[in-house]
This record gives C-alpha cells, sequence and structure tokens, in this order.
C-alpha cells in the first residue's frame, strides 16, 4: 500500500495542479475539500503526510470556517510527531497560527506574479536546496503572517509580505504562494501566463517531488 498524504481544500473551484507530482513520487492522495463539504478525519492516525491547501478563508477566526480549529489541530499533531507537512497560502498561515502566530489582512491583496528571492538557508534545505537564488512566482492573497519563533525563513518577498517560504523544524514546509498552480489552475483571468508556467514548472516539480519523496522515506523508516 502506498503512503497517503492527507490533503485539504477549501474552495469551490481548487485544483491540484502540479501537486498532483507527490502521485508521481509514489504517493496517494486522499483529497477533503472542507468547502464543498469534505469531513476531516480526526486525527492523522493511518497518514503519512499533511498537505493544507489555499483558500478564501481567515487563517485567525472561525467566522465563515468552521473546520479552522479541527485543520490547525492536525497540522499541530503533524508538527508534533513529525509527519511531513506542507502548507500552500491558507495553509503556510494556519501553520503560523499553530506555532502562536497571529495572522493579519495585508495592505493590498498581492495577486499575480511576484519575485521570491531564497536566503541563505534554502541552500542546504531538504526541498529547497539547488533551487535558483530567485524565482517568480504566483501569488493570490490577502492576509500574511510574522514569521514564528521556531520557524527558518527560506524564502522573502517584498516589504508588504515578506514571509514567502519558512520551515518548521525537519520535516514541515510553508509557502506563501502558489506553487501547487499551473496554467490549467483556477485562478483569476490575466494570470494564466504561459511563459511563468512554464519557467516555474521545475521548480514545482523538484519542491513537490522532494516532499513525495520524503513522505515515502518516512514511511518506510517507520516500517523498518
Amino acid at each position: 500500500m502506498r503512503p497517503t498524504v492527507l490533503t485539504i481544500q477549501h474552495g469551490q473551484r481548487d485544483a491540484l495542479g502540479h501537486a498532483d507530482l507527490l502521485r508521481e513520487a509514489g504517493c496517494e492522495l486522499d483529497v477533503r475539500n472542507v468547502g464543498k463539504g469534505g469531513e476531516l478525519p480526526d486525527s492523522l492516525a493511518g497518514y503519512d503526510g499533511l498537505l493544507v491547501c489555499g483558500g478564501p478563508q481567515d487563517a485567525w477566526t472561525d467566522e465563515g470556517f468552521p473546520s479552522r480549529r479541527h485543520e490547525i489541530a492536525l497540522i499541530e499533531e503533524a508538527l508534533a510527531d513529525g509527519i511531513p507537512l506542507l502548507g500552500i497560502c491558507l495553509g503556510a498561515q494556519l501553520m503560523a497560527q499553530a506555532c502562536g502566530v497571529e495572522g493579519y489582512q495585508g495592505p493590498f491583496r498581492e495577486t499575480g506574479w511576484t519575485p521570491v528571492v531564497l536566503t541563505d538557508e534554502a541552500s542546504d534545505d531538504e526541498l529547497w536546496s539547488g533551487i535558483p537564488a530567485e524565482i517568480r512566482v504566483m501569488q493570490n492573497h490577502h492576509n500574511h503572517y510574522p514569521l514564528p519563533e521556531q520557524a527558518v525563513l527560506l524564502g522573502r518577498g517584498g516589504i508588504d509580505f515578506p514571509y514567502q517560504a519558512f520551515r518548521i523544524g525537519e520535516s514541515a514546509w510553508g509557502m506563501q504562494f502558489h506553487l501547487e498552480a499551473d496554467g490549467v489552475s483556477a485562478f483569476p483571468a490575466g494570470m494564466n501566463e504561459d511563459a511563468n508556467f512554464t519557467a516555474i514548472a521545475p521548480v514545482a516539480r523538484h519542491v513537490f517531488g522532494r516532499f513525495g519523496t520524503l513522505v515515502v522515506t518516512s514511511r518506510e523508516l517507520l516500517a523498518a
């Protein structure tokens, strides 16, 4: 039986895009879309990884987000037990909440393609090593977060949304941007620029492939 990644989605039009690369790495995805009424498991028992995707909800309030506390509990479980975890946009914001910092609404909505500069710490990170020092990524968010004290900053953005990629411990990563997006993902009109998707595709393949491999390897180590 292949290792299974619990995959939480939040929107009516979510598309996994490049996140499907986890299947190529040998994982199964158990997709639960809470935006469409999907139910979440009580715990991560029986799961080998956790992927928390983006969505329109605010990470710091239960209003309009009935699964928020449940998701934070699952993130806390993954962090405590060393279960590989990847948070995208809202998922990264929920990771910050789980680490004790309060998110906030930024001064404007960051959308479209923006540069992210990787830090020195990314050069030996399990997911981000080998990536070019600057990449252009797709953004579609209004909210952000302070960097948790226990986090290692891996990617910097502009002054208004500085903490674009980080790691917690040795097996949990958050990214504010949408690396999972591909040319057919459901994003606002004008953002689906083929040249940008072509440029970022190798980065997505690298990061999601390594995360999938980590899930598989972690499962094998536990079974040994």
